[in-house]
């Protein structure tokens, strides 16, 4: 199975973890970090590292983060260059979640997991004007 973690700034995490439990219910092998004002980087890698532990029988794991350049991203990404079975990505927003979260369950193709879960989130992004009508 493919472990999920999302991280983020403020309660971006739990927020979307909250919304996505509503659509699809309560994901397995999925954890969320929130990194709240005031909280340390040493603080962030050490509830990174939980979680990774939590997650410890997953062959491979996708760390989604909010923003790139981010403390959670760079944190990810510390522990991604020395850990194979981790893959970051960052600008994370709910298709990606939910792409990822679906076809998982399906595939263990990690790198066309990503692909699709990129694909999905960039679909997504639409402004509406009055010509769609």
């Amino acid at each position: 199975m493919i472990g999920i973690i999302v991280a983020g700034h403020g309660n971006f995490a739990s927020g979307i973890t909250s919304m996505l439990e509503l659509v699809v219910g309560k994901p397995e092998n999925y954890e969320y970090i929130n990194f709240l004002q005031g909280e340390s980087q040493e603080a962030l890698e050490d509830d990174l590292r939980e979680k990774l532990d939590n997650l410890k029988d997953c062959e491979k794991i996708v760390i989604m983060t909010d923003i790139t350049g981010g403390s959670p991203f760079k944190s990810a990404v510390t522990y991604a260059v020395s850990d194979d079975r981790l893959h970051v990505i960052s600008g994370t927003n709910v298709p990606m979640l939910v792409e990822l979260i679906f076809r998982r369950m399906n595939s263990d193709d990690i790198e066309d997991l990503i692909q699709s879960s990129m694909e999905a989130g960039k679909e997504q992004i639409v402004r509406f004007h009055k010509d769609m009508l």
